[in-house]
């Protein structure tokens, strides 16, 4: 198959990003011939660099910004004639933006349009049409719960959405790595390492962390914060209390997302809202970490409660410190839920379980192109 991947992302940073990477370098392997489309901005050309040898071709375009003026026609026409030019059988849309671009580009070219949703917030009367499209042969949900809000709040069919999750690298994303971090980072082997992978903006839920991490170091005084996503500059937006300071250490953004994760003993996720199915989940129970998560969109599709982890009350500080010790008081139940955890990961969220059902996805739809 020729497959042209496109996302408006401009770096690789965040879930859409990291999903379309692993997905076409999967692709590739399998045979087909890949071409994956980011946004322009050449503040971030380095992170193209992990394509190197995968056999992806790689190429940027200016479609961040959609608002209707003339550079965004121009850009439009440009897409368009790049796709009737290199004959792909196959689009895949990985973020609204993009596939803004192609419902108009592709006017009067019949190529099908698979597009990923990977939000939980509500559809629009104006963003739904794009997805209740013609041209778009089928949506990809990256959770049950997001399928269930696209029909609920966009009317759209049933029939047009199919889950599939999000993938994993599970040899990446290791129990049995081996990492530095703890060294790189002065953390002593005696400390329990809370852990969390995200941003810091106010729908992933810091503030309610760190209040849950004041209450819970009073008792656990050998307890550290690792914060890997956010930076020391974001951290000075929350109130850290003096007493705990030296206890949340912000690691900043890292490529090394599985090594920190090795120096972690239970991991967290506080969400509030707008989340798929967070990616951050998915890579801590790869790594059979005891996990608490907030009840957020798709999240419960993983964690189910006392079996693959604790699940608690969204914006809820209590709850997150009840949830963390749990695990803290219950060393064999924690370990047995990161076990459970892994096992759900490799049967349901691997790189090979996602790529097989996407394929299958495009293989119909190009059949479907034909009649």
């Amino acid at each position: 198959m020729r497959i042209l991947q496109i996302i408006s992302q401009e770096a690789i940073k965040s879930g859409g990003s990291i999903q379309m990477y692993r997905l076409s370098k999967e692709l590739v392997k399998r045979g087909h011939k890949v071409t994956a489309i980011f946004g322009d901005n050449k503040k971030y050309r380095k992170d193209f660099k992990i394509f190197d040898n995968t056999g992806v071709e790689v190429l940027f375009f200016d479609i961040k910004r959609f608002k209707l003026d003339g550079k965004t026609i121009r850009n439009i026409f440009k897409l368009k004639n790049f796709i009737k030019e290199e004959k792909f059988d196959v689009i895949h849309s990985h973020k609204g933006a993009d596939l803004n671009y192609l419902v108009l580009g592709l006017l009067g070219i019949k190529i099908p349009i698979i597009a990923n949703r990977g939000m939980s917030n509500k559809l629009t009367t104006y963003n739904s049409l794009k997805y209740k499209c013609s041209k778009v042969f089928k949506i990809v949900a990256v959770a049950e719960k997001v399928k269930k809000i696209m029909m609920e709040s966009g009317n759209i069919s049933e029939n047009k959405i199919e889950v599939v999750y999000g993938s994993v690298d599970i040899e990446e994303f290791h129990p049995k790595r081996k990492s530095e971090v703890r060294k790189e980072f002065k953390i002593k082997e005696d400390k329990i390492v809370i852990g969390y992978v995200g941003s810091a903006l106010p729908r992933k839920g810091i503030q309610y962390l760190i209040e849950s991490f004041k209450i819970l170091s009073k008792k656990r005084e050998n307890t550290i914060l690792f914060l890997v996503g956010v930076t020391k500059e974001a951290l000075e937006n929350f109130d850290i209390p003096k007493e705990i300071e030296d206890k949340v250490i912000p690691a900043g953004f890292r490529w090394d997302v599985a090594d920190c994760m090795v120096a972690m003993d239970i991991f967290v996720f506080s969400g509030i809202s707008d989340e798929g199915l967070t990616g951050t989940v998915r890579e801590a129970a790869a790594m059979s970490l005891p996990i608490v998560t907030t009840d957020v969109a798709g999240n419960r599709e993983l964690i189910y409660d006392m079996e693959t982890g604790v699940l608690v009350k969204k914006a809820d500080s209590i709850a997150l410190k009840n949830g963390l010790e749990l695990l803290l008081n219950n060393e064999e139940l924690s370990k047995k839920m990161g076990e459970n955890a892994r096992k759900f990961v490799k049967e349901n969220m691997s790189v090979k379980v996602r790529a097989d059902k996407i394929e299958k996805i495009y293989k119909e739809a190009i059949e479907m192109n034909k009649k």
